[in-house]
């Protein structure tokens, strides 16, 4: 399953979030990684964001104004880095 090798190395640099510029990659990697997490036991902790996403929250829009709340994963461990 290429999702879970990528949400593995994503894992293993110790990177604090996935961002993606591809809509679609966002997508999968949004919906998907709570289902790979429950179907091989594994925690990745990390958000998935699209690139405008993190560019929105340089430029000063709310994470609400950005969407952050309709995402799958729990993104209130960056969100706190970052503001």
């Amino acid at each position: 399953m290429f999702a879970r090798y990528k949400l593995n190395h994503v894992k293993t640099t110790g990177a604090q979030a996935l961002i993606t510029s591809c809509p679609f990659c966002h997508i999968m990697f949004d919906t998907n990684k709570l289902r790979i997490e429950r179907m091989f036991s594994e925690v990745y902790g990390s958000p998935v964001l699209h690139y405008p996403q993190l560019l929105g929250l340089a430029m000063g829009p709310t994470p609400e104004e950005l969407a952050f709340t309709d995402l799958r994963v729990n993104t209130s461990k960056i969100l706190k880095q970052v503001i």
